[in-house]
């Protein structure tokens, strides 16, 4: 993963849109200086075809934005930080406390944010959220989608850092903690049945913490991202710090 920008690579927004097709990235078309998705049945639309691709973008077409489709269509998720609204200071939160992230693709905005893409594990599903990690976090994913270059806000475009499109290849896997918050239910709220303000109490640690790997289980989480679900629950609203393991 770079910070550096270079020039993005020339050419038309069809030839970019076809190119990131053929790398398993699949394009969309959003309204002109927009965000707003122009397709009806967006989230369960097959992929486009050159016809669609051509009559989205080509000659004659209207100046649309492009976007990527995020979740299973792409296998890809993306972290979306906004500096305006204190996210760099919640993802500098974040790997503090889980690690560093992986090398990976990087998108620049043009309010000055950044987003991250990643891989997701087969048969694993994420949804949208706005803010659940923290301030300024955003998590686009099943039904989801990004814009890219070359598309334009107010006349300021999108830049793949490094200068060149994205092969799925460049594309790291989604770390596995960050795998783990995004999977976590919400703290339990407190019902008189041994939960205090949303914390475990001792005595009642062992069984949140099954009834929650047998949920992520249910999800199609493997043995390894549970675990990670698990410390990082135990760590977040167990009062006991006797974890065990």
């Amino acid at each position: 993963m770079t910070g550096e920008l270079t020039h993005n690579p020339g050419g038309s927004t069809l030839e970019i849109a076809s190119t990131l097709l053929e790398r398993g990235l699949v394009p969309l078309p959003t309204a002109r200086n927009s965000k707003r998705p122009i397709l009806c049945g967006r989230p369960t639309a097959p992929e486009p075809t050159a016809d669609a691709l051509r009559s989205w973008f080509g000659r004659g077409a209207h100046q649309h934005n492009l976007g990527i489709r995020t979740g299973k269509i792409s296998g890809i998720l993306v972290l979306d930080v906004d500096p305006r609204h204190t996210g760099d200071q919640s993802l500098d939160q974040l790997v503090q406390k889980h690690g560093p992230l992986p090398e990976t693709v990087l998108s620049l905005t043009p309010s000055g944010g950044q987003h991250y893409y990643f891989q997701i594990p087969k048969g694993v599903k994420i949804g949208n959220s706005n803010g659940t990690l923290g301030p300024g976090l955003d998590i686009r994913s099943e039904g989801g989608q990004v814009l890219c270059f070359p598309s334009t806000i107010d006349g300021r475009e999108y830049q793949f850092a490094g200068g060149a499109l994205p092969r799925r290849e460049d594309i790291a896997p989604c770390p596995q903690w960050l795998l783990a918050l995004l999977q976590s239910p919400a703290p339990p709220k407190s019902r008189g049945n041994g939960a205090a303000g949303g914390v475990l109490v001792e005595g009642k640690r062992n069984d949140g913490l099954f009834r929650l790997a047998s949920s992520l289980r249910g999800k199609g989480l493997g043995g390894e991202s549970i675990l990670a679900a698990l410390r990082v629950e135990n760590k977040r609203i167990c009062a006991s710090t006797a974890a065990g393991f």
